[in-house]
């Protein structure tokens, strides 16, 4: 068994212990969710798995996953740490804000990821001055704060969003960070590593890279160097997570998705596929390629 993959079942391992310890050692549970965080980076962004069948999400090795969710996932998720999201603004309630808490008074969650790429109009569509607003709530549930995941990381918006966040005094705990890009250009990997190299230098703050794939540009329109293969495919994503587990600020990833097989844009990246099983993608996503 490949170092990685010790790391990840001792990572379930120390996951499934704090069910166990959560409620009544409190310290104890939050000594073993700061051991999980160090032992595995890998997650997945799971557009299926999590709340349908999150035992699925074993086959690929991951040590958390998110949904774009707050709510807790109805199935039990033993060895993949879930983290929640507060998509948007609509998600900012006294009840979400009421469960959250909860979820965290209980060990049942320890980080919570801010507004979903709030650049894009067709997601949550907030100004920086609406998401700095909203802030204090997410801070009220006690939960780590990952920043709001902009769908272009250097487009203004997080840097108005963190300008913001220094003169309120906003707690941000770490960066969210989504990037797509043409994995078909052999300079890719360089120009990731030199984006999130002068985020972490920008903001001295720990990294999570909450999206990340081999969208098929083409499908939409963009450019994309050579044909978006499977075999290109595998190799940006051996390349990218040997770099995201070799730097020491980028603490957490997600690949982008568990489940893409319909949507023809996502099919090349897609670690499932239409009959529940690992595509090639899935079964190299889950072997040792940090």
């Amino acid at each position: 068994m490949s170092a990685r993959l010790r790391a990840a079942a001792l990572a379930a391992f120390l996951t499934g212990l704090i069910g166990w310890v959560g409620v009544s050692d409190a310290g104890g549970a939050s000594f073993l969710k700061r051991a999980i965080a160090t032992l595995s980076k890998q997650g997945i962004a799971s557009s299926k798995y999590l709340t349908s069948d999150p035992a699925k999400l074993h086959q690929l090795n991951v040590s958390w996953a998110y949904d774009w969710s707050w709510r807790r996932p109805p199935l039990h998720t033993r060895g993949v740490q879930w983290v929640p999201m507060v998509w948007g603004a609509g998600a900012v309630t006294r009840q979400v804000i009421t469960a959250l808490t909860a979820d965290r008074e209980r060990g049942r969650a320890t980080y919570l990821l801010g507004f979903n790429e709030p650049d894009d109009a067709e997601q949550s569509n907030m100004t920086p001055v609406q998401a700095a607003d909203l802030w204090p709530w997410l801070e009220s549930t006690g939960l780590q704060l990952g920043a709001p995941a902009p769908a272009v990381p250097d487009d203004g918006w997080l840097a108005h969003f963190m300008r913001l966040a220094r003169a309120r005094h906003l707690r941000i705990d770490f960066l969210t960070v989504h990037v797509y890009q043409d994995f078909t250009n052999p300079k890719a990997i360089g120009q990731l590593k030199r984006l999130l190299v002068s985020l972490n230098a920008k903001y001295h703050l720990p990294i999570w890279v909450t999206e990340i794939g081999t969208i098929n540009l083409r499908a939409r329109g963009i450019y994309m160097e050579h044909a978006p293969t499977y075999a290109r495919a595998k190799h940006y994503m051996q390349a990218v997570t040997a770099l995201l587990n070799s730097l020491p600020f980028v603490e957490r990833y997600a690949w982008f998705t568990d489940d893409g097989w319909d949507t023809p844009a996502w099919r090349v990246s897609s670690l499932f596929d239409g009959r529940n099983r690992l595509t090639r993608m899935g079964q190299a996503y889950a072997q040792d390629v940090g």
